[in-house]
Parts: C-alpha cells; sequence; structure tokens
C-alpha cells in the first residue's frame, strides 16, 4: 500500500534530500499538514501548529540534518512571520516579516467553513470577517465571493492580499473550493469533469445561498 495517505487530501509536497531520500510529506487541505518518516518530527510539527491555532503554519525550510526548522505563519493575525526552531532546545524564535509594514492588529480574522451544495457535496472554504466582526456578530453584511482561478488549483488559510482588503473596507469575503479543486482527493477533483459552468459555478452560488441562510451575507449586497 502507499506510504503516505491521507483521506480527501492531496500530497503537496514531498520533502527529499539530493539522494531522493524521502523525509516526510505535507497534505494539501483547506490548512497544510504533514507526515514525516520520524514520528518524533511529525508530532513537533503537529505541536507547531497547535500554538497558532487560527493560521496556518508551513515548513519552509530545514537544516541538513532536521535539528533547524524555518516555519512560515499566516492566517489570523499573521500578515507573513517566519520563526525559527531549534528541535534540541524547543525554542521557537521570531526572525522576521514578510509583510513589517502591516500590523498584527490590522489582519482579519480568517476562519474555515463548509456547505453543502444543492446536490449535497460538501464545499471546503475559506471566510474572511471584517474588522470587529465575529461569528456572533456577522449580520447582513456585503459580501464577495472571491473564487480561486484554476479551476485546477485550491485555496488555504493564509494571508490573502485581496481578500483582506475588501475585508478592510468592510465587506465578508467567501473563498469557496469548488468541485473540481485540486488539494481535497482525487474523486473531488474528478467531481468537476464535465461542470464547467455547471455544477462548479452552482457551488460557488450555493456559497452565497449558505451565507445568506445563516444571516451572515445580505442577499442584496453579493458579488461573485
Amino acid at each position: 500500500g502507499p506510504l503516505f495517505q491521507k483521506e480527501e487530501h492531496d500530497i503537496g509536497r514531498i520533502f527529499m534530500d539530493d539522494n531522493r531520500v524521502v523525509y516526510g510529506v505535507e497534505y494539501t487541505g483547506l490548512m497544510p499538514s504533514y507526515k514525516m518518516a520520524d514520528d518524533a518530527l511529525t508530532d513537533e510539527l503537529d505541536t507547531l501548529q497547535s500554538l497558532f491555532p487560527k493560521a496556518a503554519v508551513r515548513l519552509d525550510s530545514w537544516s541538513a540534518e532536521w535539528s533547524k526548522l524555518l516555519i512560515y505563519v499566516s492566517g489570523t493575525g499573521h500578515a507573513g512571520d517566519f520563526f525559527a526552531y531549534d528541535r534540541d532546545a524547543r525554542e521557537l524564535t521570531s526572525l522576521t516579516d514578510a509583510r513589517p509594514d502591516i500590523p498584527a492588529t490590522e489582519v482579519a480574522n480568517v476562519l474555515t467553513i463548509e456547505y453543502k451544495a444543492r446536490d449535497g457535496l460538501t464545499i471546503p472554504s475559506i471566510l474572511t470577517l471584517p474588522k470587529g466582526i465575529t461569528p456572533e456578530t456577522a449580520k447582513n453584511l456585503p459580501t464577495v465571493i472571491l473564487p480561486h482561478g484554476g479551476p485546477g488549483a485550491h485555496d488555504q488559510v493564509g494571508f490573502h492580499w485581496d481578500a483582506q482588503y475588501y475585508a478592510s473596507q468592510g465587506y465578508l469575503v467567501l473563498q469557496p473550493n469548488f468541485r473540481g479543486s485540486t488539494g481535497f482527493g482525487l474523486d473531488f477533483r474528478e467531481a468537476g469533469y464535465g461542470e464547467w459552468g455547471r455544477k462548479m459555478q452552482d457551488d460557488v452560488t450555493d456559497g452565497g445561498n449558505a451565507l445568506t441562510k445563516m444571516g451572515w451575507a445580505d442577499p442584496d449586497r453579493i458579488c461573485i
């Protein structure tokens, strides 16, 4: 059987050295996750993710002996921050910001949500809230639905400048991973075959319908 496999996810990256020795993989989905040949390293990457529960933690680089890691954090409260992690000392050190002109307080909240398309398929999505708005206070907001391109692509949690810009202007922003998107397994991707302008488009429209039914989106102020 396969050495690395995760239900409803794709393998986004394979970590290997110059001799093509495989050390592990990065799984895609709404948030990156990792499975390494070294179980201790897998656990440490899971722990690093738990330190930033509302942001995505990505393994960016590593030393030859895997004793030091460079991670990149983006999402709620993080416009893109680099940290160094020393595995021996169990120390996480802030290094630099990818976007130093954007303070953490100006980065809007990014949520992951799922909704049902009209035929029952679950659509994994990202929602960016305007500043000062929480799921409890979201009501009748002007809304921008921002589908990704491709269509063989997908959106993950992170700092999306366009979504953040619209949110800064008071808009609720939905990024739907409609059927046919990569990142969520082969079945989900193949569900989009032959559905350009059909079920794929319905998935996007149904995102607006879902937010309207929740009372979060104003049905008279929605743009796709």
